[in-house]
């Protein structure tokens, strides 16, 4: 009784906030299944999208609803969505066989919203050889085939590429995680350590397949005299959208606490990035991290990245610390990058702003 008394004031609100952004704008754009699970890259994902969304002056035309919302509302919201609204759809490592149910409800928003244009924003792709991989690699490939107007980002060259073979039909695009968009001021933590904190920020989910070289890299920095602080990327309860701000500002304060940081995470590796960090990545199930390592390794300097099954890790830890690396450095080239690819995304997404045609 109680969700559904919920589920009905919460159609009333969103009824009343499409209604009056509709009298005052005409389109909107909707960003539809955005995350309220505990995972802070993905929060920081639609943090980092909202801001685009402000650079472009759109900010106050979209709309989000929530997964958690929309898994609520999708039979009753679809009348209030018109065909001349974007449909916005976060990036992440949404496309693959991973995470099945998040990719089916992608596939059901594309095909529920098949007049409507779609931008996804940047996403890597991982289809396994399983049975199940290529079933599911299959019904994606016919889902987008049938949407005429779409735009898909990859944020990686190896997605890049896949997306481009399978996706024929589709707009298929370049840029960095939405991430690497984000504003945020570095702030300068000084520690009483002699040698230092090492973060770890390791998977404990399916993706993970480098537990046992996470914990071998971590006990030998151990020996070496630092102090491990771990790190979690996700918090098993649910994020709502007004506390996503704070949930951000809380982790990253955690990353900014350690001398270096050691992850196999896509946004460990990210976050360790914006704040100039030294790192050890490790790869994972996906390859996201591997993927994405590749594209940018030529401008980086402060970064040790270790293949599955690595051999010699001790030997290539200890020639990484002994660097005594200060800081992650990136060239120039890759903050032109940066922004190059960012008023890529403004372009696209003010092109489909009726008020710029």
């Amino acid at each position: 009784m109680k969700e559904k008394i919920y589920k009905y004031l919460l159609l009333i609100k969103y009824c009343l906030i499409i209604f009056l952004k509709r009298k005052r704008y005409g389109q909107l754009y909707f960003f539809i299944y955005t995350p309220s699970y505990g995972n802070v890259g993905d929060h920081t994902i639609v943090l980092a999208e909202k801001e685009l969304f402000t650079e472009c002056k759109l900010g106050r035309k979209n709309i989000e609803i929530t997964s958690l919302e929309y898994n609520l509302l999708k039979d009753m919201i679809k009348p209030l969505i018109h065909s001349t609204d974007i449909i916005i759809l976060d990036g992440g490592g949404n496309f693959g066989d991973t995470w099945e149910e998040t990719l089916l409800d992608f596939c059901s928003i594309i095909e529920i919203y098949n007049n409507n244009k779609i931008f996804v924003f940047p996403e890597s792709w991982f289809f396994s050889e399983s049975l199940r991989g290529k079933q599911l690699l299959q019904k994606t490939i016919n889902v987008l085939k049938n949407h005429k107007n779409i735009i898909i980002y990859a944020r990686d060259s190896w997605s890049y590429y896949e997306m481009k073979k399978n996706l024929k039909f589709t707009q298929v695009k370049y840029a960095y995680d939405c991430v690497l968009y984000k504003q945020y001021n570095r702030k300068k933590i000084e520690n009483n350590s002699n040698n230092g904190f090492v973060g770890i920020c390791v998977r404990d989910d399916k993706e993970s397949v480098n537990t046992i070289t996470c914990e071998t890299i971590n006990n030998f920095c151990q020996k070496c005299g630092y102090t491990s602080v771990v790190i979690n990327n996700d918090l098993y309860q649910h994020i709502r959208k007004h506390k996503r701000k704070k949930f951000f500002y809380s982790k990253i304060s955690e990353y900014e606490k350690c001398d270096f940081i050691i992850t196999d995470r896509f946004h460990g590796f990210i976050f360790s990035i914006i704040l100039e960090k030294p790192c050890i990545v490790v790869d994972n199930l996906t390859g996201k991290i591997k993927h994405f390592y590749e594209d940018i390794a030529k401008y980086l300097t402060g970064c040790l990245f270790l293949q599955c099954n690595e051999r010699n890790i001790d030997n290539l830890v200890s020639d990484f610390l002994n660097s005594k690396y200060k800081k992650l450095c990136v060239s120039n080239e890759f903050y032109e990058n940066i922004i190059r690819y960012k008023n890529l995304i403004k372009i696209d997404l003010k092109g489909w702003n009726k008020n710029e045609n």
